[in-house]
Protein backbone atom coordinates (compact mmCIF):
# COMPACT_ATOMS: atom_id res chain seq x y z
CA UNK A 1 0.00 0.00 0.00
CA UNK A 2 3.04 2.33 -0.07
CA UNK A 3 4.02 4.39 -3.13
CA UNK A 4 7.13 2.24 -3.66
CA UNK A 5 8.17 -1.40 -3.45
CA UNK A 6 11.08 -3.03 -1.66
CA UNK A 7 13.52 -3.76 -4.49
CA UNK A 8 16.73 -4.05 -2.43
CA UNK A 9 17.48 -7.65 -3.48
CA UNK A 10 16.42 -7.12 -7.10
CA UNK A 11 18.93 -8.90 -9.34
CA UNK A 12 21.17 -6.63 -11.44
CA UNK A 13 23.85 -7.69 -13.89
CA UNK A 14 27.31 -6.35 -13.21
CA UNK A 15 26.63 -5.85 -9.51
CA UNK A 16 28.84 -7.61 -6.99
CA UNK A 17 27.92 -6.42 -3.52
CA UNK A 18 27.65 -8.77 -0.59
CA UNK A 19 24.74 -8.35 1.79
CA UNK A 20 23.50 -10.64 4.52
CA UNK A 21 19.98 -9.71 3.46
CA UNK A 22 20.00 -11.24 -0.03
CA UNK A 23 20.78 -14.67 -1.49
CA UNK A 24 22.76 -13.23 -4.43
CA UNK A 25 25.62 -10.73 -4.75
CA UNK A 26 24.22 -9.40 -8.05
CA UNK A 27 21.69 -7.09 -6.45
CA UNK A 28 20.46 -3.49 -6.56
CA UNK A 29 21.23 -2.90 -2.85
CA UNK A 30 19.17 0.21 -2.59
CA UNK A 31 15.67 1.52 -2.96
CA UNK A 32 14.48 3.13 -6.19
CA UNK A 33 11.95 5.85 -5.44
CA UNK A 34 9.94 7.35 -8.26
CA UNK A 35 8.08 10.59 -7.69
CA UNK A 36 4.99 11.87 -9.37
CA UNK A 37 3.10 10.54 -12.34
CA UNK A 38 4.01 10.36 -16.02
CA UNK A 39 2.71 13.90 -16.67
CA UNK A 40 4.89 15.45 -13.94
CA UNK A 41 7.92 13.42 -15.12
CA UNK A 42 7.34 14.59 -18.70
CA UNK A 43 7.17 18.20 -17.48
CA UNK A 44 10.49 17.83 -15.62
CA UNK A 45 12.15 16.23 -18.67
CA UNK A 46 11.14 19.23 -20.81
CA UNK A 47 13.15 21.56 -18.57
CA UNK A 48 16.82 22.25 -19.30
CA UNK A 49 18.78 19.67 -17.31
CA UNK A 50 20.77 22.25 -15.35
CA UNK A 51 17.54 24.01 -14.29
CA UNK A 52 15.51 20.99 -13.18
CA UNK A 53 14.08 21.30 -9.72
CA UNK A 54 11.93 18.22 -9.37
CA UNK A 55 10.78 17.00 -5.97
CA UNK A 56 13.14 17.96 -3.14
CA UNK A 57 15.51 15.34 -1.74
CA UNK A 58 16.03 15.81 2.00
CA UNK A 59 18.45 14.56 4.64
CA UNK A 60 17.03 11.58 6.53
CA UNK A 61 19.15 12.28 9.62
CA UNK A 62 21.47 14.93 11.01
CA UNK A 63 24.95 14.35 9.63
CA UNK A 64 27.82 15.52 7.44
CA UNK A 65 28.12 15.44 3.65
CA UNK A 66 30.98 12.96 3.34
CA UNK A 67 31.21 12.50 -0.44
CA UNK A 68 29.97 14.12 -3.63
CA UNK A 69 30.60 12.31 -6.92
CA UNK A 70 29.42 12.55 -10.52
CA UNK A 71 25.90 11.48 -9.54
CA UNK A 72 26.22 10.55 -5.87
CA UNK A 73 25.92 12.32 -2.51
CA UNK A 74 26.83 10.50 0.74
CA UNK A 75 25.51 11.67 4.11
CA UNK A 76 27.37 10.26 7.13
CA UNK A 77 25.43 10.04 10.37
CA UNK A 78 27.44 8.24 13.05
CA UNK A 79 27.26 4.51 12.22
CA UNK A 80 25.29 5.02 8.98
CA UNK A 81 26.08 6.26 5.51
CA UNK A 82 23.10 7.30 3.39
CA UNK A 83 23.78 7.40 -0.34
CA UNK A 84 21.59 9.45 -2.68
CA UNK A 85 22.00 8.83 -6.43
CA UNK A 86 20.66 10.48 -9.62
CA UNK A 87 19.95 13.91 -8.15
CA UNK A 88 20.43 17.04 -10.28
CA UNK A 89 24.10 17.60 -9.47
CA UNK A 90 23.99 21.15 -10.91
CA UNK A 91 21.29 22.11 -8.38
CA UNK A 92 22.83 20.66 -5.18
CA UNK A 93 22.13 22.69 -2.06
CA UNK A 94 25.07 21.20 -0.12
CA UNK A 95 28.81 20.89 -0.53
CA UNK A 96 31.44 18.49 0.79
CA UNK A 97 31.87 18.80 4.56
CA UNK A 98 28.55 20.57 5.21
CA UNK A 99 26.70 19.67 8.40
CA UNK A 100 23.02 19.07 7.64
CA UNK A 101 19.88 18.61 9.71
CA UNK A 102 17.17 16.03 9.22
CA UNK A 103 14.68 17.36 6.66
CA UNK A 104 17.13 19.86 5.13
CA UNK A 105 17.02 20.01 1.32
CA UNK A 106 20.07 18.40 -0.28
CA UNK A 107 18.95 18.90 -3.88
CA UNK A 108 16.35 17.74 -6.36
CA UNK A 109 15.24 14.51 -7.97
CA UNK A 110 16.52 14.11 -11.51
CA UNK A 111 18.18 11.53 -13.74
CA UNK A 112 21.93 12.25 -13.59
CA UNK A 113 24.05 9.15 -14.15
CA UNK A 114 27.55 10.52 -14.67
CA UNK A 115 29.32 11.04 -17.98
CA UNK A 116 30.49 8.75 -20.77
CA UNK A 117 34.08 8.36 -22.02
CA UNK A 118 33.64 11.44 -24.24
CA UNK A 119 32.50 13.54 -21.28
CA UNK A 120 28.86 13.69 -22.40
CA UNK A 121 26.20 13.45 -19.67
CA UNK A 122 24.51 10.07 -19.29
CA UNK A 123 20.93 9.90 -18.08
CA UNK A 124 18.78 7.28 -16.40
CA UNK A 125 15.06 7.39 -15.56
CA UNK A 126 13.81 10.14 -13.23
CA UNK A 127 14.13 8.62 -9.75
CA UNK A 128 16.11 8.66 -6.53
CA UNK A 129 18.21 5.60 -5.81
CA UNK A 130 18.64 5.52 -2.02
CA UNK A 131 21.14 3.28 -0.21
CA UNK A 132 22.01 2.69 3.41
CA UNK A 133 25.28 1.30 4.74
CA UNK A 134 25.29 0.36 8.41
CA UNK A 135 28.42 -0.16 10.50
CA UNK A 136 28.06 -3.68 11.88
CA UNK A 137 30.37 -4.62 14.77
CA UNK A 138 33.13 -6.97 13.70
CA UNK A 139 32.24 -6.67 10.00
CA UNK A 140 32.40 -3.00 9.04
CA UNK A 141 30.05 -1.11 6.77
CA UNK A 142 27.50 -3.33 5.04
CA UNK A 143 24.61 -2.49 2.73
CA UNK A 144 21.26 -2.99 4.44
CA UNK A 145 17.76 -2.43 3.14
CA UNK A 146 16.47 1.11 3.77
CA UNK A 147 12.88 -0.01 3.12
CA UNK A 148 11.58 -0.17 6.70
CA UNK A 149 13.27 3.17 7.44
CA UNK A 150 11.31 4.67 4.55
CA UNK A 151 8.09 3.09 5.82
CA UNK A 152 8.71 4.51 9.33
CA UNK A 153 9.46 7.99 7.92
CA UNK A 154 6.34 7.85 5.77
CA UNK A 155 4.20 6.85 8.75
CA UNK A 156 5.69 9.73 10.76
CA UNK A 157 4.81 12.21 8.01
CA UNK A 158 1.37 10.69 7.38
CA UNK A 159 0.13 9.47 10.80
CA UNK A 160 -3.43 9.17 9.48
CA UNK A 161 -2.22 6.52 7.02
CA UNK A 162 -3.13 8.58 3.95
CA UNK A 163 -0.96 7.96 0.92
CA UNK A 164 0.22 10.96 -1.06
CA UNK A 165 -0.51 10.88 -4.78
Amino acid sequence: SYPWQDNFCEKRSGANRKSYNCPSVQILQGQDIRAGDSASCTAVKKQAVAQRKGPEIVAVEDGVIQYIGAYTVDLRSEARIYRYLHMNMKQLKVKLGDSVKRGQTLGYLSNDFGVDSAGKPVATTLHLHFELKQNIDGIGFMWVSPYMSLVAAYKEKHPDGALAQ
